[in-house]
């Protein structure tokens, strides 16, 4: 059928610029899934029960952190403030989680998605007196951390990967903290917060070892194919 024309081609697989980049950020993301169904499921029984036993206790209150709460400068990240909400966020987690724990693996894109909650909420208690709820601090660090990779590897990278761990970032970042300075309700605070986050552990975590070996050149001084 396809040979007839009846049915259409796949699309070419997607490629970074290099063979051995490719297979080595082709893979399983348990750990994304793990925190993308725990994300999900705690955020919509938030939703479905009354908003003080769970929504009110898990957010960024700042009073109740003042009071001993700490917790909560991780917790609001488990809950989400609708379904729109919700659904952007895991869509956004759902990809770039998985990528980016293919290019550091799954212990340091966790360290780097949790930091990025923790820095994010920090910054929204000294800033922002208003409750907040929401993963996009850890987002906003993987972000962060992505263009920090770049950065260090630039040299070594296929011109397509390049784009994607610089380019790419400082758009998405460009983008989205415009979109939240022309929307009082977002919490922009945590948003720059995780985004600073991300990117200082961006600049001394290793990349996953499978990726380093692609990423410095060979004997010759040329990349390895």
């Amino acid at each position: 059928a396809r040979a007839r024309g009846l049915v259409p081609a796949p699309p070419p697989p997607r490629t970074f610029g290099n063979a051995s980049l490719d297979a080595a950020l082709f893979g399983p993301t348990p750990a994304t899934r793990v925190v993308l169904v725990l994300v999900v499921a705690v955020s919509a029984l938030a939703m479905i029960l009354p908003p003080e036993a769970l929504q009110l206790r898990l957010a960024k209150d700042n009073e109740a952190i003042r009071a001993g709460e700490w917790w909560r400068l991780l917790t609001a990240g488990l809950v989400h403030g609708g379904a729109f909400h919700l659904f952007m966020n895991g869509m956004v987690l759902a990809n770039l989680g998985a990528f980016v724990e293919r290019l550091l693996g799954a212990r340091r894109m966790l360290l780097v998605l949790w930091g990025g909650v923790l820095a994010g909420s920090l910054a929204s208690f000294y800033t922002n007196p208003s409750r907040s709820v929401g993963i996009s601090g850890g987002l906003f660090a993987l972000v962060g951390a992505l263009l920090a990779v770049g950065l260090r590897h630039r040299r070594g990278l296929p011109p397509p990967m390049r784009r994607m761990l610089v380019r790419a970032p400082i758009e998405i970042i460009v983008l989205n903290l415009a979109l939240g300075l022309a929307i009082p309700i977002i919490d922009n605070s945590a948003h720059v917060g995780g985004l600073v986050a991300g990117f200082l552990l961006g600049l001394v975590v290793r990349v996953h070892p499978a990726v380093g070996r692609t990423l410095h050149p060979g004997p010759d001084g040329a990349p390895p194919a």
